[in-house]
C-alpha cells in the first residue's frame, strides 16, 4: 500500500511539472511572437519611412535649359532634363564645345540622387557636340540630384530637383534629328524663362535709378532755402545718392547684355529648330 501511495505521489508530482512546463513554453511562445511582431513592425516601419515623412530639400541651386559650365577648354550647355516617371530614370541633354585639338576627349558624369549614387551612361552623342545622357533606377521618392561633370583636368556640377524638373511619362527612342528638335525646344523655354526673369530685374533697376534720380533733383531744389550747413549736409547726401545710382547703372549695363546675349541665343536656335522641322 505506502508503495502504491508513494507512486501515485510521484505521478501527481510529475504531471503538476509537466503542466509548469508547458505554462512556460506557452510564456516563452507569447514572448518570441511578440518579439516578432515588433521586429516585423520596426522593418517596416524603417522601410516605409520614405514614404511616411515628407520630403526633405535642402535647397541646392536647379538648373535651367540654357545654363552654361565654363570649363576653361570645355564649354557644357545644359539643353534639356527630363524625369520619366514611369522608366524612373532621367534623360538629360548637353551641348559641349571642345577648345581643344583632342579628337576624343573623355567626359565623365556622375548622378547622385539625394543620398544615392545613380550609373549614368551616354545614351548617344550627335555629331560630336551633343551628348544624351541616361540614368535609370532613380529613387521613386527622389528630392534633389546634383550631376557632376570631369573634363580634362577639370570639373562642375549642376542640380535639379523634382519640382522643376521636366516631367514625362516614358522616355521616347528618337532619331538624331528628333533629339536635336527637342534639345532646340527645350533650350528656347530655358531662355525664356531667363529674358522674363531678366525683364523683371531691368525694370526694377531701372525703377530706382529713375527714383534716384528724382531724388537728387529734389534736393537740389532745397538748397535754395537751407543754410551753409544744411548745404553741406545735402550735398553729402546727394554724393552718396549719386555714387549709389552709378552703381545700379552698371548692375543695368550687365542684365541689359545678359539680356540681349539671351535673346540673340534664343532668335538663333528659334531658327534652327525651324529649318530642322521643314528639312
Amino acid at each position: 500500500m505506502q508503495v502504491m501511495k508513494e507512486r501515485k505521489m510521484s505521478d501527481k508530482l510529475e504531471s503538476v511539472r509537466t503542466k509548469i512546463k508547458q505554462i512556460k513554453n506557452r510564456k516563452s511562445d507569447r514572448s518570441l511572437k511578440i518579439m516578432l511582431v515588433i521586429c516585423i513592425l520596426g522593418f517596416a516601419f524603417f522601410f516605409s519611412s520614405r514614404l511616411i515623412f515628407p520630403k526633405v530639400y535642402r535647397g541646392i541651386d536647379t538648373a535651367i535649359p540654357g545654363d552654361v559650365l565654363d570649363m576653361e577648354n570645355y564649354i557644357f550647355t545644359l539643353e534639356s532634363w527630363d524625369y520619366a516617371k514611369d522608366d524612373k530614370a532621367f534623360e538629360i541633354i548637353l551641348s559641349v564645345q571642345n577648345l581643344t585639338l583632342n579628337k576624343k576627349p573623355k567626359y565623365d558624369f556622375v548622378l547622385k540622387a539625394d543620398n544615392d549614387i545613380i550609373e549614368t551612361k551616354v545614351h548617344r552623342i550627335i555629331k560630336g557636340e551633343r551628348i544624351v545622357l541616361r540614368a535609370y533606377n532613380v529613387p521613386r521618392r527622389w528630392t534633389e540630384v546634383t550631376l557632376s561633370i570631369s573634363a580634362g583636368k577639370h570639373n562642375s556640377h549642376i542640380g535639379m530637383n523634382d519640382k522643376d524638373v521636366n516631367k514625362t511619362d516614358k522616355l521616347k527612342s528618337l532619331s538624331n534629328k528628333e533629339y536635336e528638335i527637342k534639345a532646340g525646344k527645350a533650350l528656347m523655354d530655358g531662355l525664356r524663362i531667363k529674358m522674363i526673369k531678366e525683364e523683371k530685374e531691368i525694370q526694377k533697376l531701372d525703377e530706382k535709378i529713375n527714383y534716384a534720380y528724382d531724388k537728387l533733383v529734389k534736393l537740389e531744389e532745397q538748397k535754395d532755402q537751407q543754410t551753409e550747413k544744411e548745404k553741406e549736409k545735402t550735398n553729402a547726401s546727394k554724393s552718396q545718392i549719386a555714387n549709389e545710382m552709378e552703381r545700379l547703372k552698371g548692375e543695368l549695363d550687365v542684365k541689359m547684355t545678359e539680356y540681349n546675349e539671351h535673346k540673340a541665343k534664343y532668335l538663333k536656335e528659334m531658327q534652327h529648330v525651324d529649318k530642322l522641322r521643314s528639312e
